[in-house]
């Protein structure tokens, strides 16, 4: 099945400043342009505030190599992790840190229900179409800001999948007081 045609699968939204983004991702969307919207969105941002977006973006270069980035999507590797619950999926551990929900079409109930991302590989996929991800900008009162950190352990650097791993995203108040704390993990048995 084509989805090329349909605008709204491979379409990235932003919405919001470096600092407050949040990002309307559709499922059709190649990795390759994620990164390169993280990779912006991090450039753009002050060293102190665009951690988020380094973050992502160093963690998909990890993902595959440049040219499974510029052809694989984002549903597509998805739903390789909900298909194969054996597969570390990269991008569901982002997704997973950094609180996404999908979108997803149900034609048997003529709509569209949001999914939070834990819950997205309990889904029985017989009927149903992944149509975009939602990446909320972080709860941030003043003064505090977010720190994410990813790890990825595998045969090689690139182009190999995970045997683990781990995502760390902390929201820190101005004496660096952990106010809040989000791990993700993928790979364990």
């Amino acid at each position: 099945i084509d989805l090329s045609s349909i605008d709204e699968m491979q379409t990235i939204v932003v919405s919001g400043d470096s600092t407050t983004a949040s990002i309307s991702i559709g499922a059709a969307t190649p990795l390759a342009v994620l990164l390169r919207t993280a990779d912006e969105l991090g450039a753009t941002a002050s060293l102190k505030d665009g951690h988020r977006w380094r973050a992502v973006a160093a963690h998909l270069k990890r993902v595959a190599n440049h040219q499974v980035r510029s052809v694989g999507t984002i549903g597509g590797n998805l739903m390789l992790a909900s298909k194969f619950g054996s597969f570390a999926s990269d991008v569901n551990l982002l997704c997973s840190l950094l609180g996404a929900t999908a979108t997803v079409a149900d034609p048997s109930k003529s709509g569209r229900k949001t999914v939070e991302m834990p819950n997205l590989h309990t889904l029985n996929w017989d009927k149903l179409l992944l149509v975009g991800i939602n990446l909320p900008a972080p709860e941030l009162k003043a003064g505090q800001r977010e720190l994410v950190f990813t790890f990825k352990v595998a045969l090689r650097r690139q182009n190999a999948h995970a045997l683990l791993n781990a995502g760390f995203a902390f929201i820190v108040d101005v004496k660096n007081t952990i106010v809040k704390a989000t791990i993700a993990y993928g790979g364990v048995a």
